[in-house]
């Protein structure tokens, strides 16, 4: 999700997620390695399926790991082609062989589609990597157990790179490259549609420059589409056998798959990525300011570092700035009036015009996710910056810019200027032609108990483990043993548009989150809580404003204090503010068993290929679903139950029953890895779920709850 703080600067973070899997044959692989947006690495792209820099201390966690030896694989600080790290592959001729082969490779994921880009940068050392008349085979596309020898491989002979392809062993040619170049960093971009008739294509470039073109059959179509390996493959060495040579070290980094939408420009950091092509094709929109104005407050920028995608700090015009490189963005701070949409027009050392229609609108573009992109960079210079928000189609005034850029060791700003203020359209219009959906007072007979958006309570969030520590409401007690801490109003099914949190007593802050599920100190909509500034022992007040496009509706407020201690519970829960729940079950029906447990109020939807989170939704919720293996677990806060039982009906009916955390509709192993058992196809479903506690040694079942969904297919999963 997207976040904003109102007082302070931005919390950002890219949440980078890896599937760990163990060392095993191919033909042993489960589902799970399908690719996934879910596990690639920060990318500068939205067309990137994976970007691995090797900056992470779990490098590849994504990839199937084939090597024997301690030293086969692991990450090195020299050389490196970016960053502070590179990753290292060893091949000795005596290596026990991993996979039924003299190997140290890495295997990337079931591929989904037959077209794909692949770029990464390669180091042969000169004292690592000597002559050899025997190939290796550092990538290769192979077609799994059974399908023989990989129908495209790029390999080194006699210290010249080539390619070899074809959809069957007599029909593979070699395609010769070009000399391998020694202690130094060769860039690969390889463009391939996987096919075994003459729509084929490999498209292969090296530093820039474009190598082959090669049209025609190169898949074997009598078997699934490839998995790409990078490494080292030397097969003249199996069975103890030896070659010319008897060690080969190799360095990678930057290592890129693009889908079928991604270009050469994306793929190549040679290149660098233009962030700005897709957003100048947009309609321009039409400069019709609105004449009902309002003076703002002042609106300063902040300057994005897209390497850590984390702010440097804020500015105004005038600003000086120093730079340690180009990789530079920049954010405008609205505060809580956002527009719909931001128009940037730099000119100066560089000119360039781009519209971003997303939050939180970012001058070179993101990917929503905290992922910023540099674009055409930023150099040192003279700029000046025209920002005109929009709300739809209608222009607010401009918002004028200049400051300069200076190159130095530290990205710092060394002089801040001065926060714009500009005359902005107002979203209030004139009483008399008012058709506003904001409501007179004198109409409004909402209490704060009767508003629109009941919140049934507030969840502790433990921010170290992203695990909630349990239901609390006004007055409550908290027994915390640090400061990574965060707050979810629990809205049921009626959730609004936005939630402003007013934060005053020990601390005082103001913060705006925009997306479910609304959390005080933001999240990256995957699960991922952020602590900001914490929450540290004393007596809050907290105000929780829900917007509903826009306009505000009934704030409700909560009081609460915070104890040190050894450990996170809540010791007196307080008052409940609001109780509308979600379940289905009724006052009178209720027996003993209502006190077992509260109603769930939320699903979260799993993806599991790979496992991860989708997104949290509510009974009434539209999925969009690219496949069927999904599955569904519910969110019980801390009390959780012995067993749950879930009962499937609509469009599939089924029963099934776990009996262990974190229960799944489809059940898991425990460790992280989910399973989607008959899958959930597109149609209706309805969904009851029945915990169960153990009470004097039986399992007595808790407070049922009701969920109602529909699942559409569609390109990728997410929750509408």
């Amino acid at each position: 999700m997207n976040f904003l703080n109102t007082n302070l600067r931005y919390i950002m973070a890219a949440s980078l997620i890896g599937v760990g899997m163990s060392a095993c044959d191919v033909s042993g692989l489960e589902e799970s390695n399908l690719e996934s947006e879910e596990i690639y690495k920060a990318t500068s792209s939205a067309n990137l399926i994976y970007f691995e820099t090797f900056e992470d201390s779990d490098p590849l966690s994504f990839a199937h790991h084939q090597y024997s030896e301690d030293y086969s694989f692991g990450r090195s600080q020299d050389p490196v082609f970016e960053g502070a790290y590179s990753g290292r592959f060893e091949l000795r001729d005596d290596d026990e062989m991993a996979s039924s082969g003299t190997r140290s490779e890495v295997l990337f994921p079931d591929q989904d589609h037959n077209e794909r880009w692949y770029s990464f940068s390669l180091y042969l050392p000169s004292d690592g990597f000597k002559k050899d008349s025997n190939n290796d085979i550092i990538n290769q596309w192979h077609q799994g157990s059974g399908s023989g020898s990989p129908t495209t491989t790029l390999r080194v002979e006699d210290d010249r790179f080539f390619l070899k392809s074809g959809p069957t062993k007599e029909e593979r040619k070699d395609y010769d490259i070009a000399a391998v170049q020694k202690d130094t960093w060769n860039e690969f971009v390889i463009h391939i549609i996987h096919s075994g008739d003459s729509d084929g294509l490999v498209e292969l470039w090296m530093n820039g420059e474009k190598m082959l073109n090669i049209n025609g059959g190169n898949l074997n179509k009598d078997y699934d589409l490839p998995r790409w390996k990078i490494g080292i493959y030397k097969d003249d060495w199996n069975y103890d056998e030896t070659t010319d040579t008897d060690l080969r070290v190799m360095y990678f980094d930057n290592v890129r798959m693009g889908d079928e939408n991604a270009s050469f420009e994306e793929m190549s950091t040679l290149g660098g990525v233009s962030s700005s092509s897709d957003l100048e094709e947009e309609p321009v929109l039409e400069n019709d300011v609105d004449d009902s104005t309002t003076s703002t407050e002042g609106v300063g920028l902040t300057l994005i570092n897209t390497s850590s995608d984390e702010p440097i700090g804020q500015f105004g015009t005038g600003a000086l700035i120093t730079a340690k490189n180009h990789r530079l963005s920049i954010v405008p701070e609205f505060g809580a009036d956002q527009p719909s949409s931001v128009r940037f027009e730099l000119s100066g050392t560089d000119n360039r015009t781009l519209v971003d229609d997303e939050f939180p609108f970012a001058l070179n573009g993101d990917d929503g996710n905290g992922n910023f992109w540099y674009g055409d960079g930023l150099y040192p210079g003279d700029y000046k910056l025209v920002i005109t928000p929009y709300d739809d189609e209608v222009a607010r005034e401009p918002l004028t810019y200049t400051f300069t850029i200076e190159e130095g060791e530290d990205n710092i700003i060394t002089e801040e200027g001065v926060y714009v203020t500009g005359e902005t359209t107002s979203p209030v219009i004139e009483e008399e032609e008012s058709t506003s959906p904001v409501i007179e007072e004198e109409e409004s007979t909402l209490s704060p108990y009767e508003t629109e958006f009941p919140i049934n309570y507030l969840t502790l969030i433990n921010t170290s483990y992203d695990e909630p520590v349990d239901n609390f409401n006004s007055g409550a007690l908290i027994i915390a043993k640090d400061h990574r801490l965060s707050i979810v109003p629990e809205f049921g099914t009626n959730r609004p548009t936005s939630v402003q949190f007013e934060l005053s007593g020990a601390d005082n802050r103001i913060a705006v989150d925009d997306e479910f599920p609304f959390a005080l100190n933001g999240d990256d909509g995957n699960g991922d809580f952020w602590y900001g500034d914490g929450l540290y022992p004393g007596n809050y007040e907290l105000v929780i404003t829900p917007y509903n496009n826009g306009v505000a509706q009934e704030s409700i407020t909560y009081t609460f204090t915070i104890e040190a201690g050894e450990e996170n519970y809540i010791t007196e829960e307080g008052g409940y503010v609001a109780g509308e729940t979600t379940s289905s079950v009724e006052e009178e029906e209720s027996t003993t068993s209502e006190s077992l447990g509260s109603p769930i109020n939320y699903l979260t939807l799993m993806n599991t290929s790979p496992d991860g989170t989708i997104g949290n939704f509510y009974s009434g919720d539209h999925i969009v679903a690219e496949d069927h293996r999904l599955s569904i677990v519910p969110n019980f806060g801390s009390e959780q139950p012995a067993e749950v039982k879930f009962e499937l009906s609509g469009e599939d009916n089924r029963s099934s029953i776990d009996d262990e955390y974190p229960f799944a509709l489809n059940g898991d192993d425990g460790n992280g890895d989910f399973w989607y058992g008959d899958g959930l196809y597109p149609g209706d479903y309805e969904l009851i779920v029945t915990p169960y506690y153990e009470v004097n040694g039986e399992k007595v079942p808790g407070t049922s709850t009701t969920f109602t969904f529909t699942i559409s297919e569609g390109s990728e999963n997410y929750i509408k």
